[in-house]
């Protein structure tokens, strides 16, 4: 009987000061991964140059100071109750062989023990979730615009990054709308700086709360916006970014009981291969110029060669000028549409395979390129060479460029001389570079 409860008291004793020694560091680890996530928000802050640099910093650094404090009060009283145990272990040393009473009486201290152990393991966990939840809002506050309430320009800068990280590893796509509230400055001239805010209050929070979670709204500067999709291709994304800058216009801002309206212009960019962040943001904003000039209250993406209009209003404007300046033919003759089976390719796949691939670009958005080449002053290489030196040339060309393709991709000869190259999955840019 003295051996069994003696067991069960090496028992209790291994099992309370393993708990202990468990959760003390656990909590020593938490604590070092908090100092890791303060250093990042403390050098957040130190960039900052808002009046709230000194409040923020102090908050997070008194956090700081009461988490140590946990830690070392946790501490102290593992020691304390580890203390206790070696008391009662020096009595049962003292107790005389089968003393069961000395025993039983150890077995309670040891319970009332690890009770008090363990009421304070749990009132230390409840104070250490609480202040872990308090850095979040605190490292939360530090990314977030006061007055819009979005996220801030470094914290935007940072997301681009991982972007271009993330595309340069696994060719995963992303663009950016950069978006400007129209004639601000005479806006604030107008109504007031108060008003001002107001408005750009209301045009972060449109954009949030019609963004998707896979989207980032961010304030850029002034009255800048950018909105970053994240794992999108222009194709798939100019539409809906041009329908949240149509957004700020539908809806009037309500000040000092007035009713208050603005526009914004936006340019819209893809990631391409070989850029970076800064490169990208340049094109969206070379976009966002040519909607300036354009009359504002629309939207351009750019392709890497020039700006092209996103807004319907501008499309028609383009497609009725494109025939207006077309001739006018004659009555008799009648217009046919271009179909892919009137080129007789060399392949005879390639148009129903080209055709697919359009259907597919329509339903998903999924990036797709078509490249036409042909090759310069055939008729002169023919007079000079002969046909079948000709042919040799273009069998020869055929084949560099089907070594330089994917096992995707695929090539046709048709014509004289003129070689269609089909890229699934790829932008303009590498088009071109093929």
């Amino acid at each position: 009987m003295f051996a069994v409860l003696m067991g069960i008291v090496a028992s209790l004793v291994t099992g309370v000061l393993g708990a202990g020694i468990g959760w003390l560091l656990h909590n020593q680890v938490s604590g070092a991964q908090l100092e890791i996530e303060l250093a990042a928000s403390k050098n957040l802050k130190e960039k900052d140059k808002s009046s709230r640099q000194t409040t923020d910093g102090g908050q997070t650094a008194e956090l700081m100071a009461r988490l140590a404090e946990l830690t070392t009060g946790v501490a102290a009283e593992v020691g304390k109750h580890s203390g206790n145990i070696e008391a009662i272990n020096a009595e049962l040393a003292a107790a005389k062989d089968g003393d069961t009473s000395a025993v039983v009486a150890a077995v309670k201290k040891i319970l009332q023990a690890n009770q008090q152990m363990q009421q304070e393991l749990t009132q230390a966990e409840t104070r250490l979730h609480d202040q872990q939840k308090e850095l979040l809002v605190q490292t939360e506050a530090a990314r977030t615009d006061q007055l819009t309430k979005i996220t801030i320009r470094r914290a935007l800068d940072e997301e681009l990054k991982k972007c271009v990280l993330d595309f340069q590893r696994s060719a995963k796509p992303f663009c950016v709308m950069v978006l400007d509230v129209d004639h601000f400055k005479k806006f604030n001239d107008t109504h007031g700086h108060l008003a001002g805010d107001e408005v750009l209050k209301f045009v972060a929070q449109t954009m949030k709360s019609h963004a998707r979670p896979t989207e980032l709204v961010a304030r850029y500067g002034g009255e800048e916006f950018v909105v970053v999709f994240r794992g999108e291709t222009v194709a798939a994304c100019r539409d809906r970014a041009d329908h949240l800058r149509a957004l700020i216009n539908q809806h009037a801002i309500t000040f000092e009981g007035k009713e208050l309206r603005v526009a914004a212009s936006a340019g819209v960019a893809e990631i391409g291969i070989g850029e970076d962040d800064k490169v990208l943001i340049r094109r969206a904003d070379e976009a966002l110029y040519i909607s300036k000039k354009a009359g504002r209250n629309c939207a351009h993406w750019n392709d890497g060669r020039q700006n092209l209009p996103i807004t319907p209003e501008l499309l028609t404007k383009a497609a009725s000028a494109l025939t207006a300046t077309q001739p006018m033919a004659k009555t008799a003759a009648k217009s046919r549409r271009f179909d892919l089976y009137d080129i007789q390719f060399s392949d005879a796949s390639f148009s129903p395979n080209l055709d697919r691939r359009v259907s597919e670009w329509k339903r998903t958005g999924h990036s797709f390129s078509l490249a036409i080449c042909v090759i310069d002053q055939v008729d002169q290489l023919r007079s000079l060479h002969g046909e079948e030196m000709l042919q040799k040339i273009i069998t020869g060309a055929s084949s560099v460029v089907s070594s330089c393709l994917r096992d995707m991709d695929q090539v046709a000869t048709y014509g004289d001389g003129g070689f269609a190259i089909s890229l699934p999955t790829a932008q303009v840019q590498i088009a071109a570079q093929v």
